[in-house]
């Protein structure tokens, strides 16, 4: 028996704005410890539309090696009054000498990465998120401090 192949549906892009006010709580066993928090965000595609509320944010770690940890949590609150929380865990690379040069004060205007994502809604009109596995490509500003995904929803 094989597994069918998966097909990616444009689910939204989501442009999102972090505060300025940074958490930094430092160096720890796994790597530096950031927390940025959610100002603003739009969320904008053919099955989801509507903006972020304030209050999420990225429980961020950035391991030694280069490699960023995202895990992001977030509400979408959609164009029809609808809220849908998102959980985003993934991958943001900095680059074989990132962790160095981010604790040097340098940040990167353009930082690749990629998440995998899970929403959860009591919107009828969006139940089927509840049921999805959705990834998606990153794209990250930290000299703007701003965030860009192109979310999938796995089919």
């Amino acid at each position: 028996m094989t597994a069918p192949f998966l097909n990616l549906e444009p689910l939204f892009d989501l442009h999102i704005k972090l505060r300025k006010e940074v958490e930094q709580v430092g160096s720890t066993p796994e790597g530096l410890r950031i927390h940025l928090f959610v100002d603003e965000g739009e969320c904008v595609g053919p099955k989801v539309r509507g903006r972020l509320r304030r209050g999420g944010g990225d429980w961020f770690v950035l391991r030694p090696d280069g490699v960023g940890l995202l895990n992001v949590r977030c509400t979408i609150e959609t164009h029809d009054g609808a809220l849908i929380f998102g959980e985003h865990l993934g991958l943001l690379e900095f680059g074989e000498r990132g962790y160095e040069r981010f604790l040097s004060g340098q940040r990167s205007a353009s930082l690749p990465g990629k998440v995998a994502a899970r929403y959860h809604t009591g919107g009828a009109q969006y139940g089927w998120l509840n049921r999805a596995v959705c990834a998606a490509s990153v794209q990250a500003d930290l000299q703007r401090l701003e965030v860009d995904y192109r979310m999938y929803l796995l089919a």
